[in-house]
């Protein structure tokens, strides 16, 4: 009888043990040794071309670009699966057609900002749309601005857009305003802005471009500006004009601004990865295919993204690139990551989009 009753009270003890250690966690990787998947964005029509990524989690992420005749222009990630957010009126949603997307950027899971173009032609209509964790609404643009390129999400009542025809737009919370900056650009060129951010001192920054058609006996040319908000204003801190057979940027380009979770904000491009250390900007990573995005959730710890299947890590110390996922007809357009995982966003033959997912 002693003897079963120690057996009884040995067998409760470890099940008390196995009980407080729990589920077993999921492995986490070296991102370097992350396993890949793939899902397919595609819609019969036509176009699926997935531009911008942005999320408050890997299970709420959203997929942002253009779609043939304004179908698929906005994809859902749940955790499980890629879903179609079906925005026109034509297919359940509340707005009109013709639309486009080009960037998402938001504050919560139901304060989410998307920008674009109205109109299927250049300069085009700036087209903004917002999501209150319900459904998506149209926003109204003020008149005479153009497609917009860029969103950033300060707070509700603070949030800025830009675009084609230095189109540059300010939310309040109650209504979007036309800004400007004073810039001298060539006579005859277009001029855009193509991003914006703020870093963690509350500064914020925008990249712009003049772009000058060439002929047979001029070349085509652009010049770049680098912009800071001072004084309620926008101050022009420096620009340059392009030179690929010297590659003398002196930061990424016309490309996009990322700033990461430490508040480290980076430029890329045509020139490879800037990043910016209060003053200037210190090159990180070149290479001879253009780059299209960093994320990440470290300064020792993020991606690059590019042309011909590129696809980098940084982890502070070395680059590491992904030669598995080298496809020469693919144009890795971006991407969000987390501790765990990473989505990274795909152009297929000027097609389709695939999401990598590594984990």
């Amino acid at each position: 009888m002693i003897r079963l009753y120690t057996f009884v009270i040995l067998a409760l003890l470890l099940f008390q043990l196995n009980c407080k250690k729990g589920p077993t966690e999921p492995e986490v990787r070296n991102p370097r040794d992350y396993k890949w998947s793939m899902d397919t964005l595609s819609i019969p029509s036509g176009q699926v071309l997935m531009n911008s990524i942005w999320g408050t989690s890997a299970m709420n992420l959203y997929a942002v670009g253009h779609g043939w005749g304004s179908e698929a222009t906005m994809w859902h990630f749940d955790g499980n699966r890629w879903t179609n957010v079906r925005l026109g009126s034509f297919e359940g949603g509340t707005i009109p057609a013709p639309f486009d997307l080009a960037a998402i950027h938001g504050l919560s899971d139901d304060n989410i900002f998307a920008v674009g173009n109205r109109s299927p032609f250049l300069p085009g209509i700036s087209f903004i749309i917002h999501y209150d964790g319900k459904q998506w609404i149209e926003q109204q643009a003020p008149p005479g601005s153009y497609f917009l390129q860029a969103v950033w999400a300060n707070a509700p009542n603070d949030v800025w857009a830009c675009g084609i025809n230095g189109t540059l737009l300010h939310y309040d919370g109650v209504q979007w305003t036309k800004d400007s900056v004073v810039v001298t650009t060539p006579s005859g060129s277009t001029f855009y802005l193509s991003s914006i951010a703020r870093i963690s001192t509350g500064e914020m920054f925008m990249l712009g471009a003049a772009y000058e058609p060439g002929s047979l006996q001029v070349p085509e040319r652009w010049t770049y500006y680098f912009f800071r908000r001072e004084r309620e204003q926008w101050k022009l801190l420096d620009t340059f004009i392009r030179n690929d057979s010297e590659r003398a940027g002196k930061w990424g380009g016309g490309g996009r601004l990322t700033v990461l979770p430490s508040g480290t904000m980076y430029s890329v491009d045509s020139y490879g990865v800037f990043q910016w250390n209060g003053s200037q900007w210190i090159r990180r990573y070149d290479n001879t295919n253009n780059t299209s995005q960093i994320f990440g959730t470290s300064d020792n710890n993020f991606f690059v993204t590019g042309a011909h299947g590129l696809l980098a890590h940084y982890d502070g110390t070395d680059w590491f690139q992904y030669s598995n996922l080298v496809r020469q007809n693919t144009l890795y357009t971006g991407g969000w990551a987390d501790e765990k995982q990473v989505f990274v966003l795909g152009w297929v033959d000027g097609e389709k989009t695939v999401v990598l997912r590594g984990k």
